[in-house]
């Protein structure tokens, strides 16, 4: 028998993946991980006779129940990446990862109508944005501390990629992480870590998951 946990559940501060069979004892107390320690008391082994039954304490509404299982399947999603860069909580900051926070963005655009934005990430999600904000007649700007763009591509692709950006009038900072975020009257202004900054109506946040 299979058992999977249930993602009915808030556990996105964290998200690692686990092994999907565990062949050994696992103290989910002791591992660290703060999420499972929410939903798991414990996963352990019993020995009966020749035979290993293998049970996980279930937590739920307030009260346990054990389950048995043969293979334990932990599937409880990810989460984009927030790092603690100051002012990255400031209003126009705005993260992709669901479908609400896809309509949240879309509102600001159809009601603020900015003139001006920012890319952090110069992933596929990242490009995605860049792409559909440019066709907004956004002015659109994509910041990547690597040094080149799609870093899942070769250079020579991910020139190729940045040749076209460059003609469509897109800015690329490559090379160059986010310092911190302020307010200034209904923009943000942007500190890079080589000193310059930027100010644009609209933040995108597309650094990755966890």
């Amino acid at each position: 028998m299979r058992i999977s946990v249930p993602v009915n559940h808030n556990f996105y501060e964290e998200a690692p993946i686990l092994e999907s069979a565990l062949s050994k004892s696992f103290d989910v107390k002791k591992s660290g991980v703060k999420h499972l320690q929410k939903l798991f008391s414990s996963v352990y082994e019993l020995k009966l006779g020749a035979e290993q039954l293998k049970q996980v304490k279930v937590l739920k509404n307030g009260t346990e129940y054990n389950e048995t299982y043969d293979n334990l399947v932990i599937a409880t999603g990810s989460s984009p990446i927030k790092p603690s860069i100051p002012g990255i909580d400031g209003e126009g900051i705005y993260s992709l990862w669901t479908i609400p926070d896809t309509d949240k963005i879309r509102e600001m655009v159809d009601q603020k109508m900015p003139k001006t934005a920012a890319v952090i990430g110069g992933g596929f999600i990242g490009l995605e944005m860049a792409e559909n904000l440019h066709k907004r007649g956004i002015k659109i700007t994509v910041i990547e501390a690597q040094d080149q763009i799609m870093t899942t591509l070769d250079s020579e692709m991910a020139q190729l990629l940045r040749e076209n950006m460059e003609m469509n009038n897109v800015e690329l900072y490559l090379g160059d992480g986010v310092k911190s975020f302020e307010e200034n009257k209904g923009s943000t202004t942007i500190k890079l870590a080589s000193g310059k900054t930027l100010e644009v109506d609209l933040v995108i946040l597309s650094i990755g998951i966890k």
